[in-house]
């Protein structure tokens, strides 16, 4: 176990209502079993099985959040080139906590730390538990970690010399209904070093252009960079426009240099690599940004942050919530006003009992809404202080600003309407009043047949005995029908869950594999669904999309749509680990880019504050940092933010923004290969270039003039 302490995390969003879901549960578990004991056995399986599954389902959350947290930290220490760091924490996790996904995902991050070390056969020994582990609950998600599992592993194995082995999961990972686009692209990269490992130029060269969007788009720098030597190495007639890499020592952080690692892998690919001069730090938080923080900026994006307070239509889960209140509360007067035997009175502990659940209902209810009052006092103060703080600070400069970002909002809700769904019409009261019909007659239908015909005193000569079967029956019947009603229900949320996700992931592989309209249409049904998190996650894909193709106002309007699906502080909570500080670190960037600063630099710090464990944290931070210094055309400052990059997991075109910053700012220390290359990288990608154009506009100018570019790469 590592000698270095692990860390620190906050506590998980979801760790608060994780707690009042386990003691509203337990509470109700013990107010179910009270009414047992009295004879209330519908009362009892009712309130006391669905507490149970409150309790339940509060305990798991409250496990799981604990252990993503320093999980997803781990990931960005990584990320970061913090690798001793990153190993504390797993060991942390693997140390308190036995759930077999959080396990998996610290056995598939202990591979990706072996593997950037270079030390191959640790990281085979680590990525073999992740895929073989046995597969459990939540089995979708187990099922995606396997997959990734096995695409890594394809690449190892490749790496070893395993070539069968390595073929035997390129199969498996392609043929795999999750499969996504990062497990493609390394089993692509598979292909590609079993190709050069056995000299095959030819079979090298068909690979590298069949798979050249996955290679750019989805691995990580140190594979990128290996694709791109194998590429040089390809069309070079002579290695002497290419430094030869000389190894180096193993860096502070425990990493061989680029070249060094490329060597382990491809050993003639070695001399081709081109590596970016040494970073300076590769810190945790990401590359230092100099922008000051406006207080307006800062609580105009906290503001932006919360979720929107709109009216909705009830969805499914709480319809079927307030059937089951409805349904106890009827099933507890009935146990209240109703004797246990005909000519009897009932004790005053049963009638506590039976009128329990409707005291326990009735306060929570009164608590949800002096709470709900609370928090609109809250928010309208909080709205005030917003409005006077633009007040005192209303500079020329920053009326600009918010003018800039007006017109950008603007545009984006402009593009919004494009994409938004045709709603249905909505169904008025109608329905509602044609269920609370059929529920009254039921009611009354069900008291008609509990009820004695004649009163007390003129019984029928039934057998008591039997009057309390048949009376206990009867009470029991609904409760057993109203659960298992609602079990179909979960079963049939989690299929749905199950196979929008699916969907999704074929969306995000079709526009991976190079069919971006069929990929791009499928994302924009998804958006227009009713489940929250499959339309959120769909609108972060059109956003990336969008931000692509260098359309910034799409962009917004989609990351905005993205976070206004999300409409309870619950639902983002729950989506707190990627999907929402996902959306808000798109949000920050496009404002960088758009030359919204002080918008951006507030959204950071509500990143940075917010979800201080988000797994690409330092990578949002340098995205957003490089794009203002690129934006306001400061190359010496972009170069410096550059200097920071390490082995951050950026994209192509950030990578490439980097690279140009470096060569504008010091064009004596670029050499001449760096020159041609980035040449040739804004000739044959079209789609880099729209996007440096759209995100910093003055970069090409800046390269031309420092190195005399050729024609085809002038602005």
């Amino acid at each position: 176990m590592s000698a270095q302490t692990a860390p620190e995390t906050s506590h998980h969003p979801t760790r608060a209502s994780a707690n009042r879901q386990a003691i509203f549960g337990s509470i109700a578990v013990v107010v179910g079993a009270a009414a047992a004991v009295q004879g209330a056995y519908g009362t009892a399986i009712l309130v006391g099985g669905f507490g149970g599954l409150f309790a339940v389902l509060g305990v798991y959350t409250r496990r799981t959040g604990a252990a993503v947290q320093p999980l997803n930290k781990a990931v960005n220490l990584v990320s970061a080139g913090a690798l001793v760091e990153a190993e504390a924490l797993l060991d942390q996790v693997e140390a308190q906590h036995r759930i077999p996904y959080v396990l998996r995902a610290a056995s598939t991050c202990r591979a990706n730390i072996a593997l950037r070390r270079g030390e191959l056969e640790a990281a085979l020994a680590h990525i073999d538990r992740a895929a073989e582990a046995p597969i459990g609950f939540p089995r979708q998600l187990q099922r995606t970690q396997v997959v990734h599992a096995r695409g890594l592993r394809a690449f190892l194995r490749a790496c070893t010399g395993d070539r069968e082995g390595a073929r035997a999961d390129v199969e498996r990972v392609r043929s795999a209904a999750e499969v996504s686009p990062e497990p493609l692209a390394n089993a692509a990269l598979a292909e590609v070093v079993m190709a050069e490992r056995a000299g095959d130029h030819a079979a090298l060269r068909e690979l590298l252009a069949k798979h050249r969007r996955l290679l750019l788009e989805h691995t990580h720098p140190r594979e990128r960079a290996l694709v791109r030597a194998f590429q040089r190495m390809l069309k070079a007639t002579t290695r002497s426009i290419y430094r030869e890499g000389a190894p180096r020592e193993v860096d502070a952080r425990g990493q061989p240099s680029l070249v060094d690692w490329v060597a382990k892998i491809a050993p003639a690919a070695a001399p081709f690599v081109q590596a970016a001069p040494p970073a300076a730090g590769g810190m945790e938080g990401g590359a230092p940004d100099d922008a000051p923080i406006d207080p307006a900026a800062q609580a105009a994006a906290a503001e932006r942050r919360k979720a929107p307070q709109t009216r909705t239509t009830p969805s499914g889960a709480r319809v079927i919530f307030l059937w089951v209140l409805l349904i106890a509360m009827f099933m507890a007067i009935w146990q209240f006003l109703s004797p246990a035997q005909p000519g009897e009175e009932a004790s005053a502990s049963s009638n506590f009992l039976a009128l329990l659940p409707l005291v326990v209902l009735g306060v929570g209810a009164l608590g949800f809404v002096v709470r709900r009052i609370a928090r609109s006092r809250s928010e309208a103060r909080e709205r005030a202080a917003i409005a006077a703080a633009q007040a005192a600070s209303d500079t020329a400069e920053q009326r600009a600003a918010r003018a800039r970002q007006a017109d950008l909002e603007a545009r984006a809700a402009a593009t919004a309407s494009a994409f938004a769904p045709v709603k249905k019409k909505a169904s008025g009261g109608g329905k509602t009043l044609v269920l609370w019909v059929l529920l009254i007659l039921g009611f009354l239908a069900i008291w008609q047949f509990l009820s004695p015909d004649r009163p007390a005193g003129h019984a029928p000569p039934v057998s008591a005995p039997a009057v309390e079967e048949t009376s206990a029956w009867i009470t029991v019947i609904p409760s057993l029908f109203v659960l298992g009603v609602c079990t179909a229900f979960v079963a049939w949320a989690m299929w749905r869950s199950q196979k929008s996700t699916n969907a999704l992931t074929a969306a995000m592989t079709r526009i991976a594999l190079g069919d971006e309209a069929g990929g791009e249409q499928a994302l924009v049904e998804l958006a227009g669904r009713n489940e929250a998190s499959t339309a959120a996650s769909a609108h972060a894909q059109l956003a990336a999309l969008a931000e692509r193709r260098g359309d910034l106002a799409a962009a917004l309007a989609h990351t905005n749509q993205g976070l206004a699906k999300l409409t309870t502080e619950q639902l983002r909570a729950a989506f707190s680990d990627l999907l929402v500080p996902a959306l808000i670190a798109e949000r920050a960037f496009v404002f960088a880019a758009a030359g919204n600063a002080a918008d951006a630099a507030a959204e950071i710090e509500v990143l940075t504050q917010g979800y201080p464990s988000y797994a690409t944290l330092a990578v949002a931070r340098f995205r957003v940092a490089l794009a203002r210094k690129a934006r306001e055309g400061d190359w010496a400052g972009a170069a410096r933010v550059a200097a920071e990059t390490g082995e951050l997991a950026i994209g192509p075109r950030d990578e490439l923004l980097a690279d140009l910053a470096r060569a504008a700012a010091n064009a004596q220390g670029t050499s001449v290969a760096e020159v041609a290359r980035l040449e040739e990288e804004l000739r044959v990608d079209v789609e880099a270039r729209r996007w440096i154009e759209a995100v910093a506009p003055g970069a090409l100018e800046a390269f031309r003039r420092s190195h005399g570019a050729a024609e085809g790469v002038e602005s």
